[in-house]
């Protein structure tokens, strides 16, 4: 039932005169009794995207998914902070995930406020087949050569290869033990916000779901595939643990003595 399934773009995007589509939910289900549907209005409160799916029947996946704290918004990326005064709350991250014949090189940038647990996705880049250079060039041309840069470890070459075409604040990833449920839960104790633009990020972010397999100690883990994106991110997340916003001081004029 993922947003992104061709029966949806097939059937349901398009109006065809041989096709009649329907969708039903539980409001016309006229054998549900009271506490069924007080199951349903219980969602609606404590976990709007699921009733969105389970409950309205809407497109999307109701159970299973890795990232249910975020939404698609308009925003100004440049006025973050500005209108209370908060800019000093806010830093931009980066972070590299590479690819090539079959699996995309994605590039993400984000700000973040530690302080208000926001998260604002305001630019990506999606693509297969890029060749080091023309990734360097990508993220010069996005303006983005001279900031600090988490990207794939497992790629050293392509790290030092990268920083000898000019991006020379890029460094890599830190992987280990349970590195990825760790970057996982510290990405959901924000909420986070994606711009109408990063359509990828929002294709990986409704489709990224756990898989049936468990770690050692019964964990469920992320499905490896289609989370070239979220892996981005998740590389980035690593410089997040060393932000600590500090108020900048007000300076006082000083008087001296005549």
């Amino acid at each position: 039932w993922s947003a992104e399934h061709w029966l949806k773009k097939k059937f349901f995007d398009k109006s065809r005169p041989d096709v009649s589509t329907y969708s039903t939910n539980y409001l016309c289900n006229e054998f549900l009794d009271d506490t069924d549907r007080g199951i349903f209005e219980r969602m609606k409160e404590q976990n709007p995207r699921k009733y969105a799916v389970a409950g309205l029947g809407e497109w999307g996946i109701a159970e299973g998914l890795v990232y249910e704290n975020w939404e698609v918004m308009d925003f100004d990326v440049d006025s973050l902070g500005k209108e209370d005064k908060t800019e000093w709350q806010w830093k931009h991250f980066f972070g590299l995930d590479y690819g090539y014949t079959n699996d995309p090189t994605a590039f993400i940038a984000f700000a973040l406020n530690p302080i208000t647990k926001q998260m604002f996705i305001y630019d990506e880049h999606y693509e297969k087949k890029m060749l080091n250079c023309h990734i360097a060039q990508r993220i010069k041309d996005m303006g983005f050569a001279k900031e600090r840069i988490r990207a794939d470890s497992a790629e050293p070459k392509s790290n030092d290869d990268l920083r000898r075409l000019g991006i020379g604040r890029i460094v890599p990833s830190v992987k280990g033990r349970d590195s990825i449920l760790n970057g996982i839960a510290a990405i959901c104790e924000y909420s986070i916000i994606v711009a109408p633009n990063c359509k990828n990020m929002i294709r990986e972010l409704s489709s990224y779901v756990y898989d049936d397999k468990r770690n050692e100690r019964g964990q469920k883990l992320p499905k490896d595939s289609d989370n070239h994106l979220c892996d981005a991110l998740r590389y980035a997340f690593e410089d997040v643990k060393f932000f600590r916003p500090e108020k900048p001081q007000r300076k006082t004029a000083r008087v001296q003595d005549i």
